[in-house]
């Protein structure tokens, strides 16, 4: 066969194969829009839920686009403990943007971009110690990308690397293999998470383990997280978190998270217990600093939810930190509606009142072993085993 046509054969063939290529690619990235396993190209506002899609894993990913999607006047944001915080405000259209494990630097940007996105009329924002140590100052978690954020004062520069990002992230869940593989969870597996995910940003998890045993875990990892850090805060980010959001006049709630009282107990063990304490009269006192519409709200001294009995019925807790789907109803509503309950009643805290909020939360940690035994002797064995 003369040359020419070996080479045209060739061609034909490297057309033919690039073609089917092409072809199977581009049915790849419609099957992956179609199903949307990371929640990037469409976000319903109704009351659908996403609990076949295993977001909860990518949420660093997810989150920024959804809030560009609702274009929310109002957010509830903060770590895995507000998941359950619907964001619901009379008149207002809401978002719960919370990430898991979040550190103060992603909270501001995060709140930085729903402003650049809509203005915001208002904030809910829960606040946990591990935002505020040392270790974590000015840090963000795998998987943020400042970058993928927007910002009312982009430079011409900021703005090149968002739309770089944001083309990685559309490639990322058109035609990565991950994608692909979500896509198919999505499609036919139900039961692929037992996370369950609403459209509004909530999330809550149908847990897998046993109370006694999900409250052991908590209280484990707490009291080596206590253990391990310096007790050094740093409050540089929560300052600029505060001056972005008076400059806005963004009304704004900052709920300090409780912990159950066997957590309490934990920290207490670890010596840190007067470092918490401390860290919550700082926080009342850097937000009362300024002349802005800004709240301080506090939960933790409400027996009801401290001495909760560990393995009741329609608990508060799900596991000594994370609020079940119907305390955070309970806790959104009591802040605000003001419509609360005899076991949860809302303090809206300021220098001239937190002194006595924090002694009863003292009082309650230390009356905690008197009130559940049964409770106390097994977290003392939860605890003892963290040392052999």
């Amino acid at each position: 066969m003369p040359a020419f046509e070996d080479s045209t054969n060739h061609h034909a063939y490297l057309c033919r194969f690039s073609g089917a290529t092409l072809l199977l690619a581009l049915c790849l990235a419609t099957f992956s829009y179609i199903t949307d396993p990371y929640g990037i190209f469409s976000h319903t506002g109704g009351d659908s839920s996403f609990s076949r899609l295993k977001i909860t894993n990518n949420m660093r990913l997810h989150k920024p686009y959804a809030l560009e999607h609702m274009r929310a006047e109002h957010i509830v944001i903060g770590s895995s403990r507000a998941a359950s915080l619907p964001p619901t405000r009379e008149g207002s259209t809401g978002y719960n943007a919370a990430l898991p494990g979040i550190w103060m630097r992603e909270l501001r940007l995060m709140v930085e971009h729903a402003q650049a996105i809509n203005p915001l009329r208002s904030a809910l924002i829960a606040l946990d110690y591990s935002m505020f140590r040392q270790e974590n100052a000015g840090q963000t978690r795998d998987g943020f990308a400042a970058q993928r954020l927007r910002n009312s004062m982009y430079s011409r520069s900021d703005t090149f690397a968002n739309w770089k990002q944001r083309g990685r992230d559309h490639f990322t869940s058109l035609l990565s293999v991950d994608s692909l593989i979500e896509s198919v969870r999505s499609s036919f597996d139900d039961m692929s998470s037992n996370t369950v995910y609403m459209s509004d940003g909530t999330w809550f998890y149908l847990p897998e383990k046993d109370t006694k045993w999900l409250y052991s875990f908590v209280n484990k990892r707490r009291s080596r997280e206590f253990l391990d850090e310096s007790g050094i805060l740093n409050f540089e980010e929560f300052d600029k978190l505060l001056s972005f959001l008076q400059a806005n006049q963004i009304e704004t709630v900052f709920l300090i998270s409780p912990f159950h009282g066997s957590v309490m107990t934990s920290v207490e063990s670890a010596g840190k217990w007067e470092d918490y304490l401390t860290w919550q009269r700082r926080v009342v006192e850097a937000v009362s600093g300024y002349d802005a519409p800004f709240r301080v709200a506090g939960i933790e001294s409400n027996p009801g939810i401290i001495l909760e009995p560990i393995g009741i019925e329609r608990p508060f807790f799900t596991d000594g930190m994370h609020f079940s789907q119907e305390a955070g109803k309970s806790i959104s509503e009591c802040i605000m509606t003001k419509k609360c309950t005899d076991q949860v009643d809302v303090h809206f805290l300021e220098p001239r009142n937190v002194h006595k909020y924090l002694n009863d939360i003292d009082a309650l940690m230390r009356a905690y072993p008197d009130s559940n035994p049964g409770d106390f002797a097994a977290l003392q064995r939860w605890l003892l085993s963290l040392k052999e």
